[in-house]
């Protein structure tokens, strides 16, 4: 049997792909904090659920189609990771990069998400 977190963050990943966004929403903590790193016009720290959203918002209006690939979760009390590959398409051009998104779980919610992607240059340069 999976742990509780490894499971929330397969939901996460599964709602995710599936553009199924009332499940996204539901894995995340109301005050929820999301970090996407770079200097992009996506970067920022982004607060709550509407913060989380306007996230999403960014990404459609920057017209970035996406696939991700999950490699694995790892997941402990406290902390989960996800290991994935995200192809992207945009104006174009494409790019595929791995990243690791690594999460806070508090009372069986995301609370807390830090992406980090292994060529952040390339990935600011695809965004911008």
């Amino acid at each position: 049997m999976a742990h509780p977190n490894a499971e929330l963050l397969r939901r996460e990943f599964e709602a995710t792909v599936a553009g199924d966004m009332a499940g996204l929403i539901e894995c995340y903590a109301d005050d929820q904090v999301f970090h996407y790193p770079g200097r992009n016009p996506a970067a920022g720290e982004y607060r709550g659920r509407d913060g989380f959203t306007k996230f999403l918002g960014k990404i459609g209006e920057l017209g970035v189609t996406v696939t991700r690939e999950l490699h694995d979760v790892l997941a402990n009390d406290e902390h989960g990771i996800q290991l994935i590959t995200v192809h992207g398409e945009r104006n174009g051009k494409r790019l595929t990069w791995r990243g690791v998104a690594v999460m806070h779980v508090r009372d069986g919610k995301i609370a807390e998400t830090w992406i980090h992607v292994d060529d952040q240059d390339a990935l600011d340069e695809f965004l911008s």
